[in-house]
């Protein structure tokens, strides 16, 4: 050996360390490292082919993205993007899940595979919550920078899937494939902003450790039977994480707020027919009085109905979520405000006890 090969050795040495940290890191941007060390560690890492696991997945949304984009500046929309899935990114590593992909502003992320930890029914439900309470700061952020207000829902489900390298030898991606997937997809449809609603499979695995609020029986499109959800506002031990619920003050509206609806059946919405009151209102949702009666967790669409019984400009959309303070009367949450509405519900909102029943301001 020359005289100072020995030093060269350990000059390679660390240089091929801090290489493969790199490409680590590098990978760890678009895999995590979870998958990134899946494939550099294992000689089996890079073949295609998959196994049987049985996960938890989650899948977040925010609540009405799709239409503000359009009147955002898109370098806004990606700001705004990034800013939210960094905050959310962090939470979903600190509990040990692994994102499949982002989609557009959702994220697919999944619990058990390609690292197993324990609790992991647990971890995505802590998870969910601990990212839904962290909104309150992404949204802070937003408003400094001149961006606007965004609402995210949650929903999880446990089942098998298929995990694994997916694709060819000349592209390919670690995936997750099966039913379960769009189980969960139809869980979250299921959620307003600022929920987390998960499958019975999930609570089952939970135990006891949950603390829930509302559950509803779903007959849902391709889902034989029903599907039983449950809405989870904390998670016990060994995690300890309870939802920061937005403060909610229904109250009499100040003056008479008439609708005109009907209910959206997957993307198909009906003739407006239907006719409901605001018997209270607040700035997140309403109870309505209708003639019949709403299924919980149906979609609305809704026209505010003018003095002269015209229909006021702008689609408004809620969904209900539960049996309201009378019989006839249901809360629904409010999912898609328009520009031309929002005006008139905010002059319905009475700003104190004091000025209820006085006339609109014109």
């Amino acid at each position: 050996m020359q005289p100072g090969s020995g030093v060269q050795i350990m000059l390679l040495s660390v240089g091929l360390a801090q290489y493969i940290d790199f490409v680590r890191r590098t990978f760890g941007r678009y895999l995590t490292d979870d998958i990134a060390r899946e494939i550099l560690d294992s000689p089996e890492g890079l073949h295609l082919g998959g196994q049987h696991r049985f996960v938890t997945i989650m899948m977040t949304d925010l609540r009405g993205f799709t239409s503000m984009c359009g009147k955002m500046d898109p370098a806004d929309v990606v700001k705004l993007l990034n800013h939210y899935l960094e905050a959310m990114t962090r939470i979903i590593m600190k509990y040990g899940g692994t994102i499949d992909e982002f989609i557009g502003d959702a994220i697919l992320v999944v619990f058990g595979a390609p690292v197993q930890h324990d609790h992991e029914e647990l971890r995505a439900v802590a998870c969910a919550i601990e990212m839904l309470n962290a909104m309150e700061a992404v949204n802070e952020w937003n408003q400094d920078e001149g961006l606007p207000v965004v609402e995210m829902g949650i929903g999880t489900h446990s089942g098998d899937v298929v995990v694994g390298n997916i694709g060819s030898e000349m592209r390919a991606k670690f995936g997750i494939v099966g039913a379960t997937i769009n189980m969960t997809s139809r869980v979250e449809s299921c959620t307003v902003g600022g929920q987390v609603l998960i499958s019975e499979a999930t609570r089952q695995r939970c135990g006891e450790a949950l603390t829930l609020g509302s559950s509803q029986s779903l007959s849902l499109k391709g889902v034989q039977g029903t599907l039983e959800v449950h809405e989870v506002l904390a998670v016990g031990s060994p995690f300890d994480v309870r939802l920061d619920q937005a403060r909610e003050d229904l109250a009499p509206p100040a003056h008479h707020l008439a609708f005109r609806f009907a209910v959206v059946k997957g993307k198909n919405v009906g003739e407006l027919t239907e006719s409901a009151v605001a018997v209270t209102l607040s700035k997140l949702g309403a109870e309505i009085r209708v003639a019949g009666t709403l299924e919980a967790l149906s979609n609305l669409q809704l026209r505010v109905v003018g003095e002269d019984g015209s229909l006021h400009a702008g689609d408004l959309y809620a969904k209900v979520l539960r049996a309201g303070s009378e019989p006839g009367v249901f809360y629904v949450r409010w999912t898609s405000v328009p520009d031309v509405v929002q005006p008139i519900l905010d002059r319905a909102i009475a700003p104190d006890p004091a000025v209820l029943g006085a006339p609109a301001a014109p």
